[in-house]
């Protein structure tokens, strides 16, 4: 008989080898990670990158603030190919850049020299919501339902009229 599993536990323990890491959007520092759509929002702007920075952004951040060793990386991130050290120490290089980190003075992503990486900010989850409609946002701001509606749309209504259903 099978066991129930814990999912909230599930989540909270580090992903194994070659399993599927959480897509959910996550905060790392002042970064808003968005796994699904390959984006890194840093001050402010959305900025996309490569889907592999992100999948070693994702296997370091399913650590926790943990060390993830190189070979563990490259395992993990590169299944059934022959990958070698110079390639996972572009990729940090890149994802540093991306961030806006710097490995002499690192604020996301530390190197454990000989060993690996391991995230110095941690990794918290954000609650995905979809993009408030203009009226949702208009009723927050307190601005009008007109104002809340494209220009072009407002243009195309006729206060001078009265409104009249269609026939049937």
């Amino acid at each position: 008989m099978r066991q129930p599993v814990d999912l909230q536990a599930r989540m909270l323990t580090p992903s194994l080898p070659g399993a599927p890491r959480s897509r959910s959007p996550f905060r790392l520092g002042e970064v808003e990670v968005r796994p699904a759509s390959n984006e890194l929002v840093v001050g402010g702007r959305a900025q996309r990158v490569k889907p592999r920075l992100m999948e070693v952004l994702l296997r370091l951040a399913a650590e926790g603030t943990g060390v993830v060793t190189r070979e563990t990386l490259l395992d993990d991130v590169w299944p059934r190919r022959m990958v070698n050290d110079e390639v996972l120490s572009r990729v940090i290089a890149d994802l540093r850049a991306a961030l806006g980190d710097d490995a002499r003075e690192a604020r996301f992503i530390e190197t454990i020299p000989k060993v690996g990486y391991r995230l110095i900010a941690p990794a918290v989850a954000l609650e995905e919501r979809a993009a408030p409609s203009p009226m949702e946002a208009a009723a927050v701001t307190g601005a009008t339902a007109e104002s809340a509606l494209p220009a072009s749309v407002v243009a195309s209504i006729s206060t001078d009229a009265p409104w009249v259903p269609a026939a049937p």
